[in-house]
């Protein structure tokens, strides 16, 4: 298992600052920023991210994440006309996205 640690942001919540905090203060190799709401569902989540972040091939790695009614929060994002962003697969069945790893 790699190597963690639990930061403590002490300030207004801000995505995007809390995010930054985070990453300045890496040490290793690879970063997992991981919300305080998350609730893992499956055992070995870490060790398959961890995997696909390791092929030369890839840049970044994310999870699907699903709503309590068991459909998609999030499958990835899609970039579009002018630049604007969108959840891939976002409220469709769980099974809506192949790739499950």
């Amino acid at each position: 298992m790699p190597a963690r640690r639990l930061l403590h942001y002490n300030a207004p919540f801000n995505y995007s600052a809390i995010n930054n905090f985070a990453s300045i203060r890496a040490a290793g190799e690879y970063l997992v920023l991981l919300n305080n709401d998350t609730e893992v569902i499956e055992p070995d989540w870490l060790q398959n991210m961890l995997e696909q972040a390791q092929r030369p091939e890839v840049g970044a790695v994310g999870a699907k994440l699903l709503y309590p009614d068991d459909t998609i929060q999030h499958a990835g994002v899609v970039v579009g006309i002018a630049n604007c962003q969108s959840c891939l697969c976002a409220y469709s069945p769980r099974s809506a996205w192949l790739f499950d790893i």
